[in-house]
């Protein structure tokens, strides 16, 4: 079921993409209709690799590579402009200067910031979203900060926010930020969340800087 449901996400970031395509196309600007096919490729390469995954009974390959997170997050949201503009959402982003890399897999790590963003939507339609990197020099952590402004929650909703098919939204699957937690498991990090009625959700991801020397996580 949770791969069935990060493929969803994957389609509708791709299907997103190609409809802006095809406008840019028929305006005649096909620079930036190219820009959008090869986002599109992208989403509908990771639904691909979900896919397959799905059919052989086994969770995605996990095979992480030292990776830059500014630059992950950078291009992340360069791929869902299309989605973000659809649904008036703003996302600004504030990245650390000098921040050490992280060893991950880019495709996992796109979703699980695709699904804070999405679980962020679902409770507020128009929210806004502050996303901010930086580096705890104590336990050697990348850190990644997101930021919304929406209606925020209580302590029963954060008892269970992580728990599978548990959703506070009425279109929610209730595996999304299940995923999250999952995936950033096997990076060897941790997902938490803050968050109080009326005052909007704070989210933390925090990975291990990598080490030349560091074998990748199993």
């Amino acid at each position: 079921a949770s791969i069935g449901h990060e493929m969803n996400n994957q389609l509708t970031i791709g299907y997103g993409n190609l409809e802006v395509a095809l406008q840019c196309m028929a305006q005649k600007e096909y620079g930036s209709a190219t820009e959008r096919m090869h986002c599109a490729a992208q989403a509908l390469r990771d639904a691909f690799e979900l896919t397959q995954a799905l059919f052989s009974g086994v969770k995605p390959d996990f095979h992480p590579i030292p990776l830059s997170l500014n630059l992950v997050i950078a291009d992340f949201l360069f791929v869902l402009k299309s989605f973000l503009r659809k649904n008036k959402t703003a996302v600004s982003f504030s990245a650390a200067e000098n921040l050490p890399l992280i060893c991950g897999v880019e495709a996992q790590i796109r979703q699980v910031l695709f699904n804070i963003l999405c679980n962020a939507l679902q409770a507020r339609p128009d929210v806004s979203m502050r996303i901010k990197t930086g580096y705890q020099e104590k336990g050697q952590m990348v850190v990644c900060l997101l930021c919304d402004n929406g209606p925020g929650m209580d302590r029963a909703a954060l008892s269970t926010l992580f728990q599978p098919f548990h959703s506070g939204h009425a279109s929610g699957h209730g595996l999304g930020l299940f995923v999250c937690k999952e995936i950033i498991s096997r990076h060897q990090g941790s997902l938490t969340v803050q968050s109080r009625l009326g005052e909007g959700t704070q989210f933390t991801i925090s990975l291990p800087a990598h080490r030349p020397s560091q074998r990748p996580p199993l």
